[in-house]
């Protein structure tokens, strides 16, 4: 099966996906992965406030929201879900 993603263009200040990573080992190991690229701890891309400084502040929430939006691509193309080509 097929499907296409959306992205929106905020900044995770709010924390989610703690429930994907607790489930899925896939989650585990990318967040990992993006806590060694970033220095952030999985702490702090999952749930952890973020900093209150503006500039790292909206930096850490890009970063949670694109590890989230990754996490959700890995658990859903485990499943065989995969986007498909537009159609236009």
């Amino acid at each position: 099966m097929s499907l296409g993603y959306l992205f929106g263009g905020g900044v995770g200040t709010e924390p989610h996906g703690l429930e994907l990573y607790q489930a899925y080992p896939v989650v585990r190991r990318w967040y990992a992965q993006v806590s060694e690229w970033t220095g952030l701890t999985v702490g702090q891309i999952l749930e952890e406030e973020l900093p209150t400084a503006q500039e790292q502040r909206q930096s850490a929430g890009t970063v949670r929201e694109a590890a989230l939006a990754v996490g959700v691509h890995d658990v859903l193309a485990e499943h065989g879900l995969r986007p498909a080509p537009s159609a236009a």
